[in-house]
């Protein structure tokens, strides 16, 4: 999913890098994510991350919607370690066609 740099993380321990891809160095984070799509059927919507080079189900989002042009959506909040550098990506996925989609994400490198 595209992703736009709101606040620079100065201390170089969180980077965006492209536009749908996070880089963070070795530690714990907090991180927030949510999302929403208005489906044109009923179906759902599934948003899953990405990160220590794994997919995690676990940690996603899914909604299912039983009527055309309803928003589906949802929120999640995890505590992630990285033991090494890694990537954290988030993937969209949908069994009919989204319009007018929007993420929010909220990662906080936690002192421990």
């Amino acid at each position: 999913m595209p992703l736009q740099a709101q606040t620079t993380d100065t201390t170089g321990n969180i980077t965006l890098q492209g536009n749908n891809k996070v880089l963070l160095e070795p530690g714990y984070y907090y991180v927030f994510y949510g999302a929403s799509a208005i489906l044109d059927n009923a179906g759902y919507m599934q948003v899953t991350p990405t990160y220590n080079g794994t997919s995690h189900l676990d940690d996603g989002l899914y909604s299912k919607v039983g009527s055309p042009g309803v928003t589906a959506w949802g929120a999640y909040g995890l505590i992630l370690y990285a033991p090494s550098q890694t990537s954290f990506t988030l993937t969209f996925n949908s069994d009919t066609t989204a319009r007018s989609g929007a993420l929010s994400l909220c990662i906080l490198k936690l002192n421990r």
